[in-house]
């Protein structure tokens, strides 16, 4: 009798739980960021599934608060395809933002309580979730407001639905395959007198992108969420956030050599103001062994011009044919390719520079196999070594393996079997004595809080390497290439606008962060036909135009110092870093919120005279900030999407 009725009591209590409390889902994201709002203690359920390469790449996932500090970070690792994760959401009367970052190489299922109000917002133009034709969701667009409605097809629905809820007018979107990368769909709103609500609907599932410009990119799963959206994104969208940070005045290191990739020719003379305005300090260079093999001068102008005009005194070349074709064989025009490369380091008497080679472009994305690219590289090398034993007298340095991606794989079936560190490691014991840099290219990290995983990739090239007496990584690290996307798949709500001077920001400061990283590239300097994502674009009537990322490149690398000291810092959503050469210092760092963050800076001395802090904003500005400094302690309001750099002299 005791068994029957202890299960009785287990099937009550299970009916309970599962209709007690009704729960809601925001199935499949890829890629986007999720609002809550909860009226009570409630459980977050985070499950995710492969989607593709996910054993080849750990992900991370961030909970913030209504005052950007982050509450937890979920770490998924390479062996994790499916799995779930619980956070407890606490009732203060506050709002949190879950950061699910793309490119995600799987897909979320965020679930909650029903009594917890929660919105979506989706990325611009990249895959954000795999949506179920069944599914409804709303958006609102205010008063008399100049709102459009976009799409881009995954091969989910081609056709999305968007019905008026106050009379019921309908409007159609459909989505076209479109060979550009960037290119997408659109639809103008109807304009209103007052606030509307939306519904959207989709006519197939699948992989989709959407998105809102114009008005609030949020959607939610409910008419009365959707109504709630103004008074819950005042708490944690827009309200004004407190950062901390605490200056120690400790040197941990040096800063890199920050520059970008250059074009396989010489630059117009007029450009010349322009490229010294850049700052560059290092370059990625090409070396094509088939156009160098005819023509063994064909680089002697542009490496002697950048080298010797423009100062640009750390470099790397990455061989590779024309049009930067990657697999290369060793035969005689590699050799040969190589050979002249390295007369020409010779001749041009960059002796005094720093010349890295790579015999490969992103060998662990286009070799075949490891052993493959080993047989190449291993032949390379001796032939160098053999034929130019004075190499290393011409300041020339070997470096490896200009990987695609160095934690996670690139971007190719059996990735796992190409990760960028687990190439560099077989190399490093097959060759150690010979090699003098990791080099590796970062892509697809797009989401402006994910930039910190840059610190995760140089701390692990630099515990590959160990470190020296003076905590110096042994072998130079080179983060030689990067950008927001790789190839042509862009975004122009990425390059084109301040969101990649936002980027290039926190990529710099995550990279210098620890003083391990000696250069760091961005990928490319100006726009070609096959990549549209250059510091510069060409005008309609053919004139270079810098970008709003190289107004911020300037503003940041202008009197770029030599040692990184130790800096503390209680946000996510901001991001510093504190520099000093002698008696100058600066503290550089942005805003990458939405909202405005008051700034507590606790310096390790008494603030100078000559302090002086200067913000570039969404219109690449430059303004004076307002800020007060007592004693040791700087207050300064920086408004939201913001870069600043504060500049003082400690002798004066």
């Amino acid at each position: 009798m005791k068994i029957i009725k202890k299960i009785m009591i287990i099937f009550v209590l299970a009916y309970i739980n599962s209709t007690s409390a009704n729960e809601l889902s925001w199935s499949d994201i890829r890629d986007g960021v999720i609002t809550l709002y909860p009226k009570s203690n409630d459980t977050l359920n985070i499950a995710w599934r492969h989607a593709w390469i996910s054993e080849a790449n750990d992900e991370e996932l961030y909970l913030l608060n209504n005052n950007g500090e982050l509450v937890d970070k979920i770490t998924i690792p390479r062996s994790s395809q499916s799995d779930n994760h619980n956070l407890i959401l606490y009732d203060k009367d506050e709002a949190y933002q879950l950061i699910i970052p793309g490119y995600s190489f799987r897909n979320y299922t965020i679930t909650h309580s029903e009594s917890t109000i929660s919105f979506f917002e989706p990325n611009k133009l990249h895959i954000s979730i795999e949506q179920n034709k069944d599914s409804k969701l709303y958006f609102t667009t205010p008063g008399a407001s100049n709102a459009s409605f976009s799409g881009k097809y995954y091969s989910g629905a081609n056709q999305i639905k968007l019905e008026r809820i106050s009379d019921k007018r309908t409007l159609y979107l459909t989505l076209k395959q479109h060979e550009n990368y960037s290119k997408y769909d659109s639809i103008q709103l109807p304009t209103s007198e007052s606030d509307e609500i939306w519904e959207v609907t989709f006519n197939k599932s699948g992989k989709i992108s959407f998105w809102i410009d114009g008005s609030d990119n949020i959607f939610a799963k409910s008419i009365d969420n959707i109504g709630s959206k103004t008074a819950i994104t005042d708490k944690v969208i827009t309200k004004e956030a407190n950062t901390k940070i605490t200056l120690s005045g400790k040197t941990i290191g040096l800063s890199p050599y920050i520059g970008a990739a250059l074009p396989y020719t010489e630059p117009a003379f007029e450009n010349y103001q322009l490229l010294q305005s850049m700052n560059l300090k290092s370059t990625n260079y090409y070396s094509f062994v088939d156009s160098i093999t005819r023509n063994p001068s064909r680089e002697h102008g542009f490496r002697d011009i950048y080298a010797n005009t423009f100062n640009i005194t750390h470099s790397i070349t990455l061989l590779a044919g024309s049009n930067r074709r990657a697999v290369l064989l060793f035969d005689d025009e590699a050799r040969t390719g190589l050979s002249n490369w390295v007369n020409d380091t010779e001749y041009l008497h960059l002796t005094n520079n720093t010349n890295y080679i790579a015999f490969a472009d992103e060998p662990n994305l286009n070799y075949r196999s490891y052993n493959e690219f080993s047989h190449y590289f291993n032949n390379m090398l001796s032939f160098l070594k053999n034929n130019h034993p004075n190499y290393k007298s011409f300041g020339i340095k070997v470096a490896i393996p200009a990987s695609s991606r160095f934690l996670g794989g690139p971007f190719i079936n059996a990735s796992n079997q190409h990760i960028g560190i687990d190439w560099a490691q077989r190399l490093l014991n097959e060759h150690n004595a010979d090699i003098d840099a990791i080099a590796w290219h970062e892509w697809m990290i797009r989401n402006l809080y994910a930039t910190r995983r840059y610190q995760d990739s140089i701390k692990a090239a630099a515990s590959l390497v160990g470190l020296n007496n003076n905590g110096r990584p042994n072998k130079s690290l080179l983060l030689d290439q990067t950008n927001i996307s790789s190839g042509n798949a862009v975004s122009p709500f990425e390059q084109e606008t301040h969101y990649a001077g936002l980027w290039w920001a926190s990529v710099i400061i995550n990279s210098s962060q620890d003083g391990l990283l000696e250069m760091l590239n961005w990928f490319q300097l100006a726009d070609d036909s096959g990549h549209h994502k250059g510091f510069i674009s060409d005008s309609e009537t053919g004139q270079p135009i810098l970008k709003p990322v190289a107004h911020a490149h300037i503003f940041l690398t202008n009197k770029w110092l030599k040692n990184i000291n130790e800096v503390k810092n209680s946000s996510f959503e901001i991001d510093v870093l504190h520099a000093q050469e002698n008696d100058m210092q600066q503290l550089i760092g942005v805003n990458k919120s939405k909202r405005a963050h008051t700034l507590e800076i606790q310096l390790n001395e008494v603030c100078a005279k000559n302090l002086t802090i200067r913000i570039l904003d969404q219109h690449s500005t430059i303004n004076q900030a307002q800020f007060t400094c007592h004693k040791k302690l700087i207050h300064l309001k920086l408004p939201e999407q913001s870069i600043f750099k504060a500049e003082w002299n400690t002798a004066q």
